[in-house]
């Protein structure tokens, strides 16, 4: 593996002028009344005895919502959620950001149960920052929370990009963005790279992909908890390009890149999850190149990602030295990743 290198009205439907068909109710339809005949959706015959096509009106069903969710705080949802942010490596300010913003929706919770006044709030947020930096991770622990304290009925996360939200063609991008609205109500719907969908040009649909996705933020703001992610210069870029989007978020997140000692403990992790540990002298190679990579990084560093692509680069050398070294390996042996494994994982 090598180092990283730099780079996502209904018509009307009149009755004809004069007296009303035989055979047909006289003076305009009450509501109550029969249907034409023929059936609903087709207009009463005409002097001819045929029947005119009256045009479908378009719907767009929504889906049932899950039982209403409970005010009440899930005490044990709410901490388990607090221990799994705790346990991430690193993101230091991201954690600080999480357990505020828990706390002061916790107590909005609270004070709801108590029959207090509470002020509304907005589920919407921007995280900002670099590929591989746990942007996913975290908004699937504010679905996790947003459902322990009763905000949401799910903690269910639907991911998307621009492609999932954009048509080709016009009139196809308002529908496609509520079909995936729809798909994600009563949870969260994650944007990577969101950025993508402003600054296309004046032919792009990307514009109106926003105007459709700020629609259904306020109209079901109850229901969606929407967060978008991606660069920090591009996010900001993005807020910018419609005066309705930078309203709609409650906070920006910032998500730092990871230190070298961070990538190291993620790389452990790694190993610790699979059973497999790092021999010290893997273990001082791995901190060495680790480190060279975080000082040579740019925009496109990937962070976690890079660490789970050396990972897998380690496990593949190993699998090739024991295997073809003769009999059939050890448990102590298939556990270990020498530096003799690093080297070639580098290579």
């Amino acid at each position: 593996m090598t180092a990283p290198r730099a780079g996502g009205t209904w018509p009307a439907g009149s009755p004809p002028a004069g007296s009303p068909p035989a055979g047909s109710p006289s003076g305009p339809a009450r509501p109550g009344d029969a249907p034409p005949a023929g059936g609903p959706g087709t207009t009463p015959p005409t002097a001819g005895g045929a029947h005119a096509p009256r045009p479908a009106r378009p719907t767009r069903p929504l889906p049932s919502s899950p039982a209403p969710s409970s005010r009440a705080v899930d005490e044990e949802a709410f901490a388990a959620v607090l221990a799994d942010l705790d346990a991430l490596v690193g993101l230091a300010e991201v954690k600080r950001e999480v357990r505020r913003t828990a706390q002061l929706l916790r107590m909005r919770a609270l004070r709801e149960t108590a029959g207090l006044k509470v002020a509304d709030v907005s589920l919407h947020l921007v995280f900002c920052g670099g590929p591989g930096t746990g942007k996913t991770t975290v908004a699937r622990l504010y679905g996790r929370l947003y459902r322990a304290l009763g905000l949401l009925a799910t903690d269910r996360l639907v991911e998307v990009d621009r492609s999932g939200l954009v048509a080709g063609y016009v009139g196809k991008t308002a529908p496609l963005v509520n079909e995936v609205v729809d798909s994600a109500l009563d949870g969260v719907l994650f944007i990577d790279e969101a950025y993508a969908l402003s600054g296309g040009g004046p032919s792009d649909f990307g514009g109106e992909a926003i105007s459709a996705l700020l629609k259904r933020m306020e109209d079901d703001r109850h229901r969606l908890a929407v967060i978008c992610a991606g660069y920090t210069v591009e996010m900001e870029t993005f807020l910018a390009s419609n005066s309705g989007l930078a309203s709609r978020f409650s906070e920006t997140i910032a998500f730092a890149d990871y230190g070298p000692d961070e990538l190291l403990a993620i790389l452990e992790r790694f190993c610790a999850e699979s059973d497999y540990a790092l021999a010290p002298p893997a273990r001082a190679g791995a901190a060495h190149t680790l480190a060279e990579w975080h000082d040579r990084r740019d925009d496109t560093f990937a962070n976690a990602r890079t660490v789970r692509n050396l990972f897998d680069d380690l496990i593949a050398a190993q699998a090739d030295r024991l295997l073809t070294a003769g009999p059939a390996p050890g448990a102590d042996e298939m556990r270990l990743l020498t530096a003799e494994d690093l080297a070639v994982a580098i290579d």
